[in-house]
């Protein structure tokens, strides 16, 4: 027990200026109190220290001199169009299409490093947090790349002429179970994402751990148990080689290996709880940026939990451990999981039970196909088994949106979780039924659009070089503008999950301010895909009113540019007076002072993206708003927003907002 209490003071101290620090550093408080209460105050001391270490390394930031020129070092993690280069103890990000290279080969780089700045958009992958949490803080820019030493065994290699063997549909499963490389354009893998279980694609701890334990009986037969739990480790030990991205199979040969020298040289000095502290303390003094990463501590807090539910639900069917032990993770990951798919599925739980068995199978076969003979006829077949029952689960699915779980939330659900196992523990059964209905609750909270009786707020969407803007009004809602993005589908990314997470479930109207397509980009897809009552796209369907939204539109002149037929929207609501302009240009600005239309206003967005094409010195006199809202890419090739238009607005002392740093602004 011991071990885990170190590791939890590892933890805190790792992550103590993560998230809401107020909050940390209450949690840190209350554990002290509790191990100095346990252990009294000598002991204590060892946590105490364990705490100062966590948080020392969480501050540490190894940079090597922004201003060289050549980088040598070792390429320790490879993707498909780029790798992690570790030079001088620092981590590096390098763009290559279609690498070739292989984790242990050694390079010179010759380039420049700079701070990572990747586009991001609302709802999606945000790399550049995915990198941060690896300890990736630069890109480095080559210019030219030699090796020093070549890594002799090219496992990519071994993997794709593998995967060469099969048709497209059964080697991108194959691939996302033994290589966890899913590629969301193969129908099968979106199938599966579409049901909420992508995460079951592959051949994770769990599956591992239960081919060993098979694999261990069948050998029973032949040899005694020392050497059958010996073989099973050596005897799969290969793929290991081919699976070191993937901490969960990792996590079962390092346990693995760990217990049998615990029952065979160490006499058992150990119990599981303690050598599953001891492995966890054992990868972060290898690399403490992993516990910033959601596959490690994820995977050990499952396993916890697993320990909990094995030592407490002995007086339960075995036929329902099963059900258990989903169920149970399902809470644990809830949060999570609904941040990730922004719909809750009534009915996972029951399509995890079904589809778990094939997947085993599956990824079994895949296994035995990688170290024997490849035999496509029977992969294809078992694929096709694959997605019948994705198929046909499919119509049994049924999910709702669920609103996004705010880190305070966060928070307060695993504290309550958390909670209930101690009161679970030492039998206080109200407390423990009033802490199981306060999580209950806090599910429904989610779920139920309770907010939507109340809630008025107008979001300015982080779509990249694009505009968006959702205005919602209680159960109302209109969007002007989706944004577009030619290399995905920006409504089924990025539109969608949005209104989702904010519980809208339909859009009494969507307005287009033009035909730009990063203004209308996604519209086709939005209308096929959602719920659209209205499209207002011209200029004699104004004025406009739905619920509490009035909406007028300025901009009156016809047979004009694309950029000058923007519609340019007033519309007042939760007490400020909003502008939106579209890509306006200064002309169609000088047309609306002339004209005398009133459009003052507390909140500007800006048009055409910044744009020194727009946003006139007159033009912001006559508007004279407090905020400025610029929708605009990170790193676009137009280099908006405009010099002189920043200039233009710091001079008038106008507060400043764009979606290229801060992502989705939202007014309420």
């Amino acid at each position: 027990m011991i071990f885990l209490f170190i590791s939890i003071a590892l933890i805190l101290g790792l992550t103590l200026t993560r998230g809401i620090v107020a909050l940390n550093i209450v949690f840190s408080v209350l554990y002290f109190l509790y191990i100095i209460y346990r252990f009294g105050i000598k002991k204590s001391s060892i946590f105490i220290l364990i705490f100062g270490i966590g948080l020392t390394f969480s501050l540490i930031k190894i940079e090597n001199n922004p201003n060289d020129n050549i980088y040598k070092g070792l390429v320790v993690e490879v993707h498909q169009n780029y790798y992690i280069f570790s030079s001088k103890y620092e981590k590096f990000y390098v763009y290559e299409e279609n690498t070739n290279k292989e984790c242990g080969d050694y390079l010179s780089i010759s380039g420049y490093s700079k701070d990572n700045n990747f586009t991001n958009y609302e709802s999606q992958f945000d790399f550049n947090e995915y990198l941060n949490n690896k300890g990736v803080r630069r890109t480095l820019v080559a210019s030219n790349v030699e090796y020093q030493f070549r890594n002799p065994i090219r496992i990519n290699n071994r993997k794709n002429e593998f995967l060469s063997n099969f048709d497209n549909e059964t080697a991108s499963l194959i691939d996302a179970f033994l290589f966890a490389r899913k590629d969301y354009n193969s129908s099968s893998i979106a199938l599966a994402d579409s049901l909420n279980i992508a995460s079951l694609l592959a051949m994770n701890g769990m599956y591992l751990y239960v081919i060993m334990s098979f694999l261990e009986f069948f050998l029973l037969y032949f040899f005694k148990k020392r050497t059958t739990e010996l073989l099973s480790i050596v005897i799969l030990l290969p793929y290991l080689l081919f699976s070191y991205t993937k901490f969960g199979i990792i996590k079962v040969f390092f346990i693995r290996i760990f217990r049998y020298i615990n029952n065979y040289f160490l006499n058992n000095k150990f119990d599981y709880l303690s050598i599953l502290s001891i492995s966890f303390i054992f990868f972060l003094v290898i690399d403490f940026h992993l516990i910033y990463q959601q596959a490690f501590y994820l995977g050990f807090l499952i396993s916890f939990v697993l320990i909990f539910i094995r030592t407490y639900s002995k007086k339960v069917k075995k036929q329902l451990l099963p059900l258990i032990v989903i169920v149970t993770i399902s809470i644990l990951l809830f949060p999570i999981s609904s941040n990730n798919s922004h719909e809750f599925h009534f009915f996972s739980h029951i399509i995890q039970l079904i589809i778990t068995p094939f997947h085993f199978i599956f990824a079994v076969f895949s296994l035995l196909n990688f170290y024997f003979i490849p035999l496509p006829n029977m992969m294809n077949f078992l694929a096709k088994i694959i997605v019948i029952m994705y198929k046909n689960l499919d119509f049994i699915d049924i999910s709702v949106p669920i609103s996004y779980f705010e880190i305070y939330l966060r928070y307060l659900y695993y504290l309550i979780l958390f909670l209930s196992f101690i009161f679970y523990e030492y039998r206080f059964k109200k407390k423990f039924f009033i802490s199981v209905s306060l999580l209950i609750s806090m599910v429904l909270l989610n779920v139920v659009p309770i907010r939507n009786i109340y809630e008025n707020a107008v979001y300015f969407v982080n779509v990249g070089q694009g505009d968006c803007i959702v205005i919602k009004n209680k159960n109302h809602a209109v969007m002007i503008d989706t944004g577009g993005n030619a290399k995905f589908d920006m409504a089924k990314e990025t539109l969608i999950p949005f209104l989702k997470k904010n519980l809208i479930y339909k859009l009494d109207a969507l307005i287009i301010s033009h035909n730009d397509f990063d203004h209308n980009g996604a519209m086709n897809s939005l209308i096929d895909l959602y719920q659209v009552n209205n499209v207002l796209d011209s200029k004699d369907q104004f004025p406009y009113r739905v619920g509490d939204l009035y909406f007028e539109n300025f901009n009156l002149l016809e047979d004009v540019s694309d950029n000058d037929s923007s519609l340019v929207l007033k519309l007042e609501f939760v007490n400020k007076a909003f502008l939106f302009t579209g890509d306006a240009s200064k002309s169609i600005e000088q047309f609306l002072i002339d004209e005398n239309f009133n459009i003052d206003c507390d909140v500007l967005k800006i048009g055409h993206h910044g744009s020194n094409t727009s946003t006139s010195e007159q033009f912001l006199k006559a508007c004279s708003p407090e905020l400025a809202i610029i929708s605009v890419g990170r790193n676009n090739m137009y280099h908006h927003p405009n010099k002189e238009v920043i200039e233009l607005l710091n001079k008038y002392h106008i507060q400043i907002r764009r979606t290229d740093i801060e992502g989705t602004i939202t007014i309420k």
